[in-house]
C-alpha cells in the first residue's frame, strides 16, 4: 500500500513539474522533432547519400615533412549503405587515403553519412566520396543554442532567438540582392542599420535608452567606416590576392568596398555592446542622482569603460585571430616565416582586429558625451517646470 502511495506522489510531482515547465518541454519536443527530421532527410538530396557501416584501414607508407619529421599515410576500405536514390539499400565499397595530420584529408568512421559520386569504368560502376553530410550536426548545435537561450534567458532569450532569425533573414536577403547585381557596400550600410534597430529594440524594447544606444551605434559605425575608407584611400594599394573568396580577376575599388563591408558588418555587434553597457550605467546613475553634472557623468562613464575595454578588445582579438591558429601552425611547420604569415595570410584578420579595437575606443567617449548631452537637456527641461 505504501509503495502505491509513493508512486502516486511521484506521479503527482511529475505532473506538477510538467505543468510548471510545459512550455520548455514542448519547445524541446519540437526541436527534437526538427533534429530527427534533418537527420532523416537523405531522400531530399539530389546527390546519393550513404552511411558507412564498417571501416578497415592499414598503413601504406611514410613520408618526410618539410620540418624533417615523418608522417604516416593510411588507406581505408569502407563498406557503405546507400540511403537515397534508385539504389537505396545497396552496399558499396569505397576507398580513402589520408595523412596522419589530416590537413588536406578526411578520416572516415563507422556511422558517418557521406555524399557519393559515381562513374562507370568499363562495365563496373565505381563510387567515390564527395563529402561528409554535416547538416544534422549543424542544425542540432543551432537548436541546442536556441533552447539554451530560451531556457536561461526566458523572454530575453526568446527575443535573442528572434533577433538571430531576423538577422539571418536580412543577411540572406543582402547576399541574394548582391547576386542580382546590387552593389555590396550600400546593401551593407542598409543591413547594418537594420541589424542595429532589430538587436537594440527587440532585446531592449523601445525606450529612451534604446534610442540613445541606436544614435551612438550608428554614429560610431559611420565614423569608423569613414576612418577606414580614408585609410584605404590615402595608403598604398593593399595586396588583395590573399583575401579569401575574392573573385579573380578583380577591380581594386571593388576589393576595397568588400573589405569595408567586412569592417562595417564585423564592428556592429561590439559597438552595440559597448554603447548598451555605458548608456545603461549612465541612465541608472541619472535615476539615482538626477542633478548630476555632465562632467561628473562623463568621468563616471570613463571609469566604467576602463573595466570593459580590456575584455572587449580581447574578445575582438580572439574573434578575428583565433581562426588563424591552424594556419599559423601549418605554415610554420612548412618553414614559412612569421612575418610572411602576418603579411600575406592573416593581414586582413589583424586589420579587422585593429579596426574593431578602434571602434571600441571610439564608442566609449561617444557614449559618455551623448549620455551627458541627454542628461543636460533633461535637467534643463525639468528646471522649466
Amino acid at each position: 500500500m505504501s509503495g502505491k502511495i509513493n508512486v502516486l506522489k511521484g506521479l503527482l510531482k511529475l505532473s506538477k513539474l510538467f505543468q510548471k515547465n510545459k512550455k520548455y518541454i514542448l519547445i524541446f519536443i519540437i526541436f527534437l522533432a526538427l533534429y530527427i527530421a534533418v537527420e532523416s532527410d537523405s531522400a531530399l538530396y539530389s546527390k546519393p547519400i550513404a552511411k558507412i557501416v564498417s571501416v578497415s584501414e592499414s598503413q601504406i607508407f611514410k613520408k618526410k615533412t618539410p620540418d624533417g619529421q615523418t608522417e604516416n599515410y593510411y588507406k581505408q576500405t569502407l563498406q557503405a549503405k546507400i540511403l537515397s536514390g534508385a539504389e537505396k539499400g545497396k552496399i558499396v565499397q569505397l576507398e580513402n587515403t589520408y595523412a596522419a595530420s589530416l590537413v588536406y584529408d578526411e578520416k572516415y568512421e563507422s556511422g558517418m553519412k557521406v555524399f557519393l559520386s559515381s562513374s562507370v569504368q568499363g562495365e563496373i560502376q565505381v563510387y567515390k566520396i564527395a563529402g561528409i553530410k554535416r547538416d544534422a550536426q549543424i542544425v542540432g548545435s543551432f537548436l541546442f543554442l536556441l533552447f539554451a537561450l530560451i531556457l536561461v534567458g526566458k523572454k530575453q532569450g526568446l527575443a535573442t532567438c528572434l533577433c538571430l532569425f531576423a538577422n539571418i533573414t536580412i543577411l540572406t536577403a543582402l547576399l541574394l540582392l548582391n547576386k542580382q547585381g546590387f552593389p555590396i557596400f550600400p546593401l551593407a550600410i542598409a543591413a547594418s542599420i537594420l541589424f542595429s534597430c532589430i538587436i537594440i529594440f527587440l532585446i531592449n524594447s523601445v525606450n529612451i535608452n534604446s534610442i540613445l544606444v541606436l544614435i551612438i551605434t550608428l554614429t560610431a559605425i559611420a565614423c569608423l567606416t569613414l576612418i577606414s575608407a580614408a585609410a584605404l584611400y590615402f595608403s598604398p594599394p593593399l595586396e588583395f590576392e590573399f583575401l579569401e573568396y575574392l573573385e579573380r580577376p578583380y577591380e581594386h575599388s571593388d576589393a576595397n568596398l568588400i573589405f569595408l563591408t567586412e569592417i562595417l558588418m564585423g564592428s556592429t555587434g561590439v559597438i552595440i555592446d559597448i554603447a548598451m553597457t555605458i548608456v545603461s550605467f549612465a541612465m541608472e546613475l541619472l535615476s539615482k542622482k538626477p542633478d548630476i553634472k555632465a562632467k561628473t557623468l562623463i568621468k563616471s562613464c570613463s571609469l566604467v569603460s576602463e573595466n570593459i575595454t580590456g575584455t572587449m578588445i580581447n574578445v575582438v582579438l580572439f574573434t578575428n585571430l583565433a581562426g588563424s591558429i591552424p594556419l599559423f601552425i601549418l605554415s610554420m611547420k612548412n618553414e614559412v616565416g612569421l612575418f610572411t604569415i602576418f603579411r600575406y595570410n592573416i593581414y586582413f584578420e589583424a586589420t579587422r582586429f585593429f579596426v574593431g579595437g578602434i571602434g571600441i575606443l571610439l564608442t566609449i567617449p561617444l557614449s559618455a558625451v551623448i549620455s551627458a548631452i541627454y542628461s543636460k537637456r533633461r535637467q534643463s527641461k525639468c528646471s522649466r517646470f
